[in-house]
Formats: C-alpha cells, sequence, structure tokens
C-alpha cells in the first residue's frame, strides 16, 4: 500500500512519451529516464477524393470538421440533431464524419456534407477547424495541419488532449459529450474561427513539423537499453541468456550456443548454469518519512506486544501438552488430573479464538 504508486519511480523504468514538446513540453522535474519524443505519424497515403466531396470543398468557404471516429453514441439521432443546429447557429458550413455511430441525415441543405472513411492528414488541409472525440492521434493530425480544435471527451486521455490544447490557446476548454449543447458547441466553433486561435494552432503546427517523432522515440528507446548488461561475454554479438558461476567465485553471462558448447565438451556443469537477469528487480518499502516511518515502528511494537501477552497464555499450556505427550509416549497410561483436563477444555478453544482475532488484527494494521 505504501510503495505501490512509487514502482515505476523505484525502479526507474524508461517511458517515451510520443506526444509533441510543442503541445505538452517535458516537465523540469522529470528525470532523465522519461523522454517526449514528438507524435509519430505515418507516411500520407495517396488520396483522390470523390467528386462530391470534392465539388462540396470548392463550392464555399472551408467548413469544419465534425467527427467522432470509433465512438458508439447511444443515441447518435440526437447528437446529430445538436450538430445540425450548432452549424446553423454557428453560420458555417461543416463536413460531419459518419464514424462508427452512422451519423447521417436527409434534407440537412447545402451546407453539410457527410463523409465516410477518409484521411485525416488529406482532409484536415481542408478544413478551418476540427471538431472530435479527442484521441491521441486525430488530435495530432489536426495540430499537425495547424487547425484550431474543439474536443467533445468521452473517456480515458481524451480530456487531457483538450486541456492541453485549451491551455496552448489552440481552442477553448473541453465540452464532455453529457453537457454538449448547441450553445456551448456553437461558441466553440466561434472560438476556434478567431485569428488569436488560428495563431496558436499554427505555432504549433511549425515546431511539430521540425520533430521527427519515430526516429527520436527509436532513439530513446536504444538510449535506454545497456547494452553491456545484455551481451554474451564469449560472443558479444550474441545476447546473454545464462549465468554461469566459475569455480574461482566468479560468474559469466553467455548465450545459448556458448552454454551448449560449454556443456557438450564438459567445461562446466548443469547444475552451475542459470537463467540469466540482466535487470533484477527488488522492491523494499521505504520509511523516508516521518508519518511512515512512525507508523512502521508502531506496527512493530504492536505486533511484539501482542505476541508477549499471547505468550503468557500460551507458554504453560505448552508445557502442560508437551508433558502429556511425552507421558503417553513412555506408555504411562495414567490420566491426567481432572483440574489439569479442565484447564485444557477452555484453554485450548481460547488460544484458538485469540490467535485468530491476533491474526486479524495483524492483516488489518498491514
Amino acid at each position: 500500500m505504501s510503495e505501490a504508486p512509487f514502482v515505476a519511480e523505484t525502479l526507474r523504468i524508461p517511458y517515451t512519451y510520443c506526444w509533441s514538446p510543442a503541445l505538452v513540453p517535458k516537465p523540469s522535474d522529470w528525470a532523465d529516464h522519461i523522454d517526449v519524443s514528438g507524435f509519430i505519424f505515418r507516411n500520407p497515403p495517396q488520396y483522390n477524393p470523390p467528386a462530391d466531396l470534392a465539388n462540396f470543398l470548392q463550392a464555399g468557404t472551408p467548413p469544419v470538421y465534425i467527427g467522432f471516429g470509433s465512438i458508439v453514441i447511444a443515441e447518435p439521432e440526437v447528437l446529430l440533431r445538436k450538430i445540425l443546429d450548432t452549424v446553423k447557429e454557428a453560420g458555417v458550413r461543416a463536413i460531419i464524419s459518419k464514424g462508427w455511430s452512422e451519423l447521417s441525415g436527409q434534407d440537412t441543405g447545402d451546407d453539410v456534407f457527410f463523409v465516410g472513411d477518409c484521411p485525416h492528414e488529406w482532409l484536415f488541409q481542408h478544413v478551418s477547424a476540427v471538431v472530435h472525440h479527442g484521441g491521441a492521434g486525430t488530435t495530432a493530425a489536426g495540430l499537425l495541419c495547424g487547425r484550431p480544435t474543439t474536443i467533445i471527451p468521452f473517456f480515458g486521455d481524451q480530456p487531457f488532449w483538450g486541456e492541453r490544447i485549451a491551455a496552448s490557446g489552440a481552442g477553448p476548454f473541453p465540452i464532455h459529450h453529457q453537457k454538449l449543447s448547441v450553445s456551448n458547441l456553437a461558441e466553440a466553433i466561434k472560438f476556434c474561427l478567431t485569428p488569436e486561435a488560428s495563431a496558436a494552432a499554427a505555432r504549433i503546427a511549425e515546431q511539430m513539423r521540425t520533430e521527427t517523432g519515430v526516429e527520436a522515440a527509436a532513439a530513446s528507446f536504444q538510449r535506454h537499453l545497456n547494452l553491456q548488461t545484455l551481451c554474451c561475454d564469449i560472443i558479444p554479438s550474441r545476447p546473454a541468456v545464462y549465468d554461469i558461476d566459475l569455480r574461482s567465485g566468479k560468474s559469466i553471462k553467455v548465450s545459448a550456443a556458448v552454454a551448449g558448447i560449454l556443456l557438450k565438451h564438459e567445461r562446466t556443469q548443469a547444475k552451475r548454469i542459470k537463467l540469466y537477469e540482466a535487470n533484477k528487480i527488488r522492491i523494499e518499502n521505504r520509511r523516508w518519512d516521518p508519518f511512515s516511518s512512525a507508523a512502521s515502528s508502531i506496527l512493530a511494537l504492536s505486533y511484539d506486544t501482542v505476541t508477549a501477552i499471547n505468550g503468557i497464555w500460551y507458554e504453560p499450556y505448552k508445557v502442560h501438552r508437551d508433558a502429556e505427550n511425552e507421558a503417553r509416549a513412555k506408555g504411562d497410561q495414567s490420566q491426567p488430573s481432572e483440574g489439569s483436563s479442565k484447564v485444557s477444555n477452555w484453554l485450548v478453544p481460547l488460544l484458538s479464538v485469540f490467535q485468530k482475532l491476533l491474526g486479524l488484527c495483524l492483516k488489518r494494521l498491514e
């Protein structure tokens, strides 16, 4: 209970966060085994838009993208009604992604276009702003294109991305999907269309284009590998698999092939070979603050006290029991005294109950 929240810190487990420092810079108090590499993007796919989509994009001002991807919405018709009313309220054109909830409608006018599968890398270059659920990939794609963003989070890391975008100025504060209304969504879209939001998104995009997320993440992974502890001592090009104890008291780490050769030529024994652990993990409870150190001392004192009190009752009974067992072993058929039997009859159950209560108390204390 005291140590579990700090296990990753204690073991200094390397982390590489694949987000852009332009959006979330690495905090100054993070150790050197934690890196921020930048977003990881795929190569832009080749895409030729269908004629109706191309015509819609050319028919007026750049639309606002609204979509929720793989989010399955309980009442899609209610959400769609809010979106369509918002488009009218904000006075914008919109491209609405059907997504997994199959958002679509009839008689929506010339200002709304429903799109199916379409790569964000291409589509976001042709819109004025994006409104979505806040998935990491969709967020990164919109920012790379320099588009102000409104996030409607549902769960997971989505509120985090919304808050970071709001902090950067590239969008309004996120609107939880349960609090979404026509008025607050319209205000969020109007905020995204301001020069200030566009400038903030453009600054983030400019820095993101200088980042190399894939290369930086791979370099981070390699940097945290200690090759000296991973390689075979005999053939360094092979990974160490086994640890062999030598007669000198030292040990060497070897690959499977080397271990097989040594066994075959009887240069070592199987009992001297054990699996090699490149990174042994040992977790100890730290007592580094007044509260935990004092609690530990109190727990230890309580245990010793309860054990000592238990001994006052248990030790006499133990001596009496051992004497009876010894007499039986010698063939003594004499019965124990009536007083002794009565003592045994009430003392044994009492001790059993007391020991159970002691065990429960100690578990609670731990």
